[in-house]
């Protein structure tokens, strides 16, 4: 929405560009709802505050304070950047977190198998 912004693409048909290149189903439908209210000059912020539960308050108070100052298009890019941040910090504690988890369950299997291979030849050698 941002780049759309920034082209000088008016906001009602940034939105629907935005909402069809959006792959989350409750994410498309209140931006394509949000559209025919912005047509009647609700502010977007407010359009986008009455859905808490997609569109958190750090989001709306952003929007609002960039329809107020006119720079919707830089505040949004600013929130991208932060999200963006917040999803890498999440991927590299994932990723720090899942390591040691797949490393155990290797070792696990191959203790695993070595266990049975080495068991038969032990039985195996008791016998004789």
């Amino acid at each position: 929405l941002s780049s759309l912004l920034k082209s000088a693409i008016p906001i009602i048909d940034a939105i629907e560009i935005t909402a069809e290149t959006c792959t989350n189903v409750h994410y498309k439908k209140a931006l394509h709802d949000s559209t025919e209210k912005v047509q009647t000059g609700t502010p977007l912020s407010e359009i986008l505050a009455e859905d808490d539960a997609l569109f958190p308050p750090i989001v709306t108070e952003m929007i609002m304070v960039g329809e107020r100052s006119g720079e919707v298009d830089q505040l949004l890019s600013e929130l991208a950047d932060f999200y963006g941040k917040a999803v890498d910090k999440t991927m590299k504690n994932f990723t720090t977190i899942i390591e040691p988890v797949i490393i155990l369950g290797l070792g696990l299997a191959v203790g695993g198998i070595a266990v049975a291979v080495i068991m038969p030849m032990y039985t195996l050698m008791q016998n004789f």
